[in-house]
């Protein structure tokens, strides 16, 4: 079974991913921090992991580094819900860093079973580097 790491700090949203993706067909785990995301990335090593970008411990960038530090291969869909300009800041930096995908929030369940779906069957970009910042 396809297991998708959920982490973000709301936990409604947390919830509702789940819900969505666990009647797709799919397990979930789920974290409330990028820093705790991380570790549950080491410790279980989900086939997707799907991160808010704005979050108060540790942001979505410091997740999605410290996934690809274990896994550079790993599949990343980030999100977020900040007003227009912002959210367009932090979801085109989260693809600089390596996300296969960005989600802008609210999203419709379709939308996002679609996303989840095209990462799946998309090949990783392991040859990559990871940038420097």
């Amino acid at each position: 079974m396809t297991t998708i790491l959920i982490i973000d700090d709301d936990g409604d949203v947390r919830d509702t991913l789940a819900l969505i993706l666990e009647e797709a067909g799919y397990k979930t785990l789920t974290a409330t921090s990028g820093s705790g995301g991380a570790q549950m990335f080491r410790d279980a090593r989900p086939d997707l992991v799907i991160t808010d970008m704005i979050m108060p411990e540790s942001d979505g960038i410091e997740a999605i580094r410290a996934i690809h530090a274990v896994e550079r291969a790993a599949r990343i869909i980030a999100m977020s819900g900040q007003s227009f300009a912002g959210r367009a800041y932090y979801l085109q930096l989260a693809q600089r860093f390596g996300a296969m995908a960005v989600l802008p929030k609210p999203f419709e369940a379709d939308e996002l079973l679609s996303i989840v779906a095209s990462c799946l069957t998309a090949s990783p970009a392991a040859e990559e580097p990871a940038p420097k910042h």
